[in-house]
């Protein structure tokens, strides 16, 4: 991870994606989350170099569809 790296984000955005939570019981929805991280370059290569990276990573899950969903 860059964590592990020692790299840090710049900025970062999340977006998630709840439709899957209501769809009714017996159906199957998903859950998508989408994180992006801007990089700098400095911080990937060598100190001093201008400029950033932006890295994106999308994941998704099923939600059970016999799981009991809102109120």
């Amino acid at each position: 991870s860059l964590n592990d790296q020692g790299i840090t984000c710049a900025s970062t955005s999340v977006s998630i994606n709840t439709g899957g939570l209501s769809v009714p019981v017996g159906q199957v929805g998903t859950v998508t989350v989408t994180v992006t991280c801007t990089v700098n370059l400095s911080d990937l290569l060598l100190p001093g170099v201008p400029g950033a990276r932006t890295l994106t990573s999308t994941a998704t899950s099923v939600v059970d569809q016999y799981r009991q969903r809102g109120d």
